[in-house]
């Protein structure tokens, strides 16, 4: 499944895994459950904060 840029998918932090010294790991998964859209290496995401403030992260894939 791809997303088109601009698409927004409404997501819950689950998870904040301390992983060194300023670098945080944060979990997000859909709301609506099922999985994230698939994603190439570089791809990043825009999280749209309540204040209006837009930040962006790389994306990774973690298992545990």
């Amino acid at each position: 499944m791809s997303t088109d840029i601009g698409d927004t998918i409404a997501m819950r932090l689950t998870a904040i895994t301390y992983a060194a010294e300023h670098v945080h790991l944060f979990d997000f998964r859909p709301v609506s459950g099922g999985s994230v859209p698939g994603f190439a290496a570089g791809a990043h995401v825009d999280l749209r904060l309540p204040n209006g403030f837009v930040r962006q992260y790389s994306i990774a894939i973690c298992s545990a």
